[in-house]
């Protein structure tokens, strides 16, 4: 069963990228009626008139494809069997460029998605950098409470031996007073 002839191959895809991703992708070319991906990074996406089609391959061929775990360029074609002769040398060019310069467009994203998990480590050990400064700011703060409480609790006790002071003295003042009227 075949939805539409208005469809484009995707190729350079990263492993973990899903037929929604490529579908939400694409929808900035056009009305996309069905996406599929294989895990070898390729695609298909399918559109429902030619003038989507064709806007997909003149603005997303040769951009760089997010999804929330990598990203890569991609390239857009039509299928072969939609291609003219003149289209299929001018791929055939291209392709020949792109393997004369050494280049692949897989190798490309690789390195990228190299530096970015660099980049993941490089963030997570800032990550736990911040979070043991948060730490050690807290068990500061809280030594300097817990200080503060004792410093409290002293101030308070010496506040109450002061006041068993002032009885005592009290006591004894009264008792001295009671002494003097016996004497009297």
């Amino acid at each position: 069963m075949r939805r539409s002839e208005h469809r484009v191959i995707v190729s350079g895809l990263p492993p973990s990228a899903s037929w929604q991703d490529l579908k939400d992708f694409f929808r900035t070319a056009g009305d996309v009626i069905f996406t599929d991906v294989d895990r070898k990074g390729g695609g298909v996406v399918e559109f429902s008139n030619k003038d989507d089609q064709e806007r997909a391959i003149e603005k997303l061929d040769d951009t760089e494809f997010k999804n929330p775990f990598e990203k890569s360029y991609i390239r857009v074609k039509k299928p072969r069997d939609q291609m003219t002769d003149e289209e299929r040398d001018k791929e055939k060019e291209r392709d020949e460029k792109d393997e004369k310069e050494g280049r692949d467009r897989r190798d490309r994203s690789r390195s990228r998605d190299r530096s970015r998990s660099r980049d993941r480590r490089r963030d997570r050990d800032d990550d736990d950098d911040d979070r043991r400064k948060r730490r050690d700011d807290k068990d500061d703060k809280d030594d300097k409470d817990d200080k503060e409480d004792r410093d409290d609790k002293d101030d308070g006790d010496k506040a109450d031996d002061d006041k068993k002071d002032d009885k005592d003295a009290d006591k004894d003042d009264d008792e001295d007073n009671k002494r003097g009227r016996e004497e009297d």
